[in-house]
């Protein structure tokens, strides 16, 4: 920018090129809006234009060259390309009419205001500068002045479109016209595009001064960490998502040029929700809303702590789809809703209560759930254990904690009933005792809460239908779905397609991190002044989940204006799961650090063994001992981020 405004204040008028200057589109490439223009149609008129995209580039280029047959002119107008399809493509007049009011529709929809050049427009506008807008372009010049005023271009003294003067930038007569017009000298003109030949190259041959503003896409294409690397792995994704998807991320990293200090305020984390993300939290929330359209549930209920950012999303997609119902958002986990739920102590309630992968000790399975070990040392020894302090490892450890847990069966209940009847006040507060019908949210991934919740609110006398929807589900929530509960998943259902639960097991981990929430998860609940309040534990999000959040939710806002044009469409799980997967299959050594400098506490209640996700550490002197380094790394979370980090290190 600083090279730019050295140039200014030696003009008296300062021209900008319009498109992909200080108009950016909402697709990738301009002709992918055919595309769009083709599913529109389909949508609106339940008839299929085959290859309309094609068939629309064609026409356009045998426009050109009728047009230079006929007339040498250089220019053609939108009427004229709609006609050649009519002579040349087989489209009768009235369905034409109907795909050209389209195409002038999406092309004011699927505009937006670049940013960065906005600020130079404004500057110009200070400066006492006289701006003017000089565009090849076959669209009429009424739509482009929308176009410019919606995006808060109010304020210029000319607009020069080629299909209305009948010149083009590309052949230098359209400059020569801006001249005359202007009746001014050329250097007395700055003009600002995209194009190399026709912004600089014409406009120098001129005598006007130039300024290259490189085109974001070209910019991008020289990125091999962000838009290359996502490229390759999106081949083969469908070409309107992929292209709805490159251009938000392409708007948003590449328009900026030399302000140094807006590239460096983008946070590691905010890019990684923003990349990676964004659109996962937007696909899964698109589907959600169209099963709650389908089920019609009164009340729809988010679960903390994972349904946070997602009933954020949802609230955020309403605009589109004011049908469906608001949202609640309540206070549950594993630990706050699944002790409550035992009323017998049978199998699958202690298989619960012995359950995570972390080593406890026997004090801390205790701790779980309430109970002073030290009150307990006789029952503990009477199982078998030598101290309330041994760490819980074998099978034998396991069988015996099982028997503890019988052996302290009433203190068990006796716990699990006193939380009940504080669960059913927080209940009767938040409306789940008072529909027939209802759908909970929650990432995932065995139905646990939502099998707790239905144990629940049967024995507090009501029986609603439940419908649970989850980012996923695992092969063990299908004992649920035997028993007749209603389970959606998303990515995977019950582990199928086993491609996405592949995706999901690379690390659940990293799942659960960009689902975290800013408060910690509940443990169980109290009533204080007459109101039941959640007690948390201490393990609040991060900053760092916090940030990975707020650019996720900048890219659904950058995102959702162009995608509302084909709202009825839905996002392919490919679309959907192949950015995170990049991330968590192929990381840069930048993220397997950062992610696997993270720490996981596997477990419920306020007890964990917190762990990092891919960390090798004592590397150098591990290295000596191979089969210390093949242990953590089977013990790692996150197995793609832990071999990255060590054969960077052995490079």
């Amino acid at each position: 920018m600083t090279e730019l405004y050295k140039i200014i204040p030696s003009v008296n008028y300062v021209s900008f090129d319009i498109f992909d200057t200080v108009i950016l589109r909402g697709v990738q490439n301009p002709t992918d809006l055919f595309l769009v223009v083709e599913k529109k149609y389909q949508y609106t008129y339940h008839h299929v234009v085959n290859s309309f995209a094609n068939k629309r580039i064609n026409a356009e280029k045998q426009a050109r060259d009728k047009a230079w047959e006929t007339s040498q002119s250089t220019e053609v107008t939108l009427a004229e390309i709609y006609q050649s399809l009519i002579e040349n493509h087989s489209i009768s007049g009235d369905v034409a009419e109907q795909l050209k009011q389209i195409e002038l529709k999406l092309e004011e929809q699927l505009c937006f205001l670049n940013p960065y050049m906005f600020e130079v427009y404004e500057h110009c506008i200070k400066q006492g500068k006289q701006v003017i807008f000089t565009s090849d372009i076959y669209l009429p010049e009424s739509l482009i002045a929308t176009i410019l005023s919606a995006a808060g271009f109010n304020e210029y003294k000319k607009l020069f479109v080629s299909s209305t003067i009948g010149l083009t930038k590309a052949t230098g007569a359209l400059y020569q016209h801006v001249i005359d017009e202007l009746q001014c000298q050329p250097e007395e003109i700055l003009h600002i595009g995209d194009n190399y030949n026709s912004d600089i190259k014409m406009a120098t041959k001129k005598g006007i001064h130039s300024f290259y503003y490189e085109k974001c896409l070209d910019l991008a294409k020289k990125d091999t960490q962000i838009y290359q690397r996502l490229k390759s792995a999106l081949s083969t994704i469908p070409e309107i998502e992929k292209s709805f998807y490159f251009a938000t991320i392409i708007n948003k990293f590449y328009c900026y040029r030399d302000n140094k200090e807006y590239a460096d305020s983008i946070d590691f984390w905010y890019k990684q929700g923003y990349l990676f993300v964004g659109i996962l939290y937007f696909s899964f929330i698109q589907w959600l809303i169209f099963e709650v359209k389908k089920q019609q549930p009164e009340q729809i209920y988010f679960l903390a702590r994972d349904g946070f950012i997602m009933q954020q999303v949802y609230e955020l997609l309403r605009t589109l789809y004011p049908d469906i119902p608001p949202s609640h958002y309540i206070y549950a986990s594993r630990r706050a809703l699944n002790i409550p739920a035992i009323t017998e102590l049978n199998d699958d309630d202690i298989d619960f209560l012995v359950s995570g992968t972390s080593r406890l000790t026997v004090k801390a399975f205790l701790q779980r759930i309430d109970i002073d070990a030290e009150k307990y040392t006789k029952e503990c020894k009477q199982v078998g254990f030598e101290s309330i302090n041994h760490v819980v490892d074998t099978g034998k450890d396991y069988a015996q904690l099982r028997d503890l847990y019988h052996v302290l069966k009433e203190l068990i209940l006796h716990t699990a009933h006193s939380e009940k009847a504080l669960l059913e006040t927080y209940f009767k507060r938040v409306g789940l005792l008072d529909a027939s019908n209802i759908a909970i949210v929650d990432i995932g991934w065995h139905g646990s809460l939502q099998n707790s919740i239905d144990k629940l609110v049967r024995s507090m006398g009501v029986s609603p239908i439940i419908n649970g929807y989850y980012l996923g589900t695992f092969p063990a929530a299908e004992k649920l779905v035997q028993r007749g509960m209603n389970i959606s998943g998303y990515l995977c259902d019950r582990g199928e397609p086993q491609k996405y639960h592949a995706i999901i097991k690379q690390s659940v981990e990293i799942f659960e991190f960009i689902h975290s929430a800013p408060h910690g998860s509940v443990i169980k609940f109290k009533q204080e002044d007459n109101e039941i309040k959640a007690i948390f534990d201490g393990d609040d999000a991060s900053e760092k989940a916090q940030k990975l959040q707020k650019g996720a939710l900048a890219f659904i806002t950058d995102f959702l204006p162009a995608w509302s044009t084909t709202k009825d469409a839905v996002i392919s799980k490919d679309m959907a799961a192949e950015p995170i997967n990049i991330l968590l299959t192929n990381p840069t050594l930048e993220e397997a650090v950062n992610y696997g400098d993270l720490e996981h506490g596997e477990g419920y209640g306020n007890v964990y063994v917190r762990r990092y996700l891919a960390k090798p550490e004592q590397l150098i002197k591990k290295l000596l001992t191979p089969h210390q380094i093949i242990k953590d790394y089977r013990f790692s979370f996150w197995k793609a981020g832990f071999k990255k980090r060590c054969w960077n290190f052995w490079r």
